[in-house]
């Protein structure tokens, strides 16, 4: 489409599919860019491991390359650390709004770190997978969801979620929630949060 830019970016062990909905509605007004991660697109290979602020640099890169000077960024889950790093080197000039989706706000809450600590394990990473998929799924009987974890997420193995639960750790030691992160950011601008995740009172309590 025309119009203004917005770059769609996944969360770990997604790719550009989790936008097929959205894209063609998105296209009637903005110019839509999605960016798969390193080794996360239709090619599994990549050059040696990665970090988010690997990850970061990717987006950078990417938007200087094909010359997109402003662009609002969205992001899913814990993409959104790239996404907010990326935006603060590129200043508000160019990114001045962001969206981020699916994303805890506040405290993780120990469940998310234990996963983060067991996908890093041979023994327990699969298992430790299999919860959060459930997690997320919740209640839930979308089809479309349950194709995105049976048929997109799953075919990520151990490389991919040992890595994201060392590169989800670290940012939660450095960060000690999503909201400080965003606090931090050097220039603050217009950020949306859609909260997409199984309804719980208390964190949307604490997020009013």
């Amino acid at each position: 489409g025309s119009g203004p830019a917005v770059l769609l970016l996944a969360g770990w062990n997604e790719d550009h599919r989790m936008f097929k909905h959205i894209v063609p509605a998105l296209a009637r007004r903005y110019r839509v860019l999605t960016l798969d991660w390193r080794g996360h697109g239709e090619d599994r290979r990549h050059n040696g491991d990665f970090t988010i602020d690997d990850m970061a640099s990717d987006i950078v890169s990417f938007l200087d390359t094909i010359g997109v000077e402003k662009v609002f960024t969205v992001s899913c889950s814990h993409g959104g650390w790239a996404n907010v790093e990326a935006s603060q080197r590129l200043g508000i000039a160019r990114v001045p709004r962001i969206v981020v989706v699916s994303w805890r706000l506040i405290d993780p809450g120990q469940t998310l770190l234990d996963w983060c600590g067991q996908w890093q394990e041979p023994a327990s990473w699969q298992a430790a997978r299999e919860a959060f998929f459930k997690f997320a799924l919740g209640e839930s009987d979308n089809a479309d969801i349950i194709n995105h974890i049976e048929n997109e997420m799953k075919t990520f193995g151990a490389e991919y979620w040992n890595r994201t639960g060392r590169e989800i750790a670290a940012s939660y030691r450095k960060w000690p929630t999503v909201m400080a992160r965003l606090e931090a950011l050097d220039e603050p601008r217009p950020i949306a949060h859609i909260y997409t995740l199984p309804h719980d009172d208390a964190y949307v309590r604490a997020n009013l």
